[in-house]
């Protein structure tokens, strides 16, 4: 259990926050804040100081605009108030990456995880690009304004 304070304020889990002892699901609350981010374009919760950051947390459940029902409960998981109820790395990884059954070797594929998709392959192709630009030589100036290189040269001291 650590009781360090250091960080951002908005991604601090309440036990931080409440300057309390914490595990490594205080790690998962600020993933889930991030997640949250992400995912809607702005923070779960927000505050004018680290003490209303906190009673807004402590004010009740986390309201999840709409989205996949794993991606909610994921949000919902990792934004436990209360760490016992939060869930823990395994966890958060298996409801990203899926969960293999036993133990399977590096490299090998896991199933049913939010960023895993069980779709048939589709074929390699490969589109015309929309813009094609013109390429130029490396140290060409045409981009240039000409009358940048026309300007004379400005003294940059001071006059006494």
């Amino acid at each position: 259990m650590a009781r360090t304070c250091v960080g951002t304020p908005i991604y601090m889990s309440p036990q931080v926050l409440k300057h309390r002892q914490y595990t490594s699901k205080t790690d998962v609350w600020s993933l889930g804040v991030l997640f949250f981010e992400l995912a809607f374009g702005r923070l779960p919760y927000t505050g004018y100081s680290e003490e209303d950051l906190y009673k807004n947390i402590a004010k009740g459940p986390l309201q999840i605009p709409e989205c996949s029902k794993e991606a909610a409960e994921l949000l919902q998981k990792c934004l436990a108030i209360e760490e016992e109820d939060r869930w823990g790395w395994p966890e958060v990884l298996e409801a990203l990456f899926g969960k293999y059954n036993g133990q399977k070797p590096r490299g090998s594929t896991p199933k049913n995880g939010i960023f895993y998709r069980d779709e048939p392959s589709t074929p390699k192709v490969n589109p015309s690009p929309i813009l094609k630009p013109e390429v130029i030589p490396r140290m060409a100036v045409n981009n240039y304004l000409q009358e940048v290189g026309q300007e004379q040269p400005q003294s940059d001291r001071m006059k006494s």
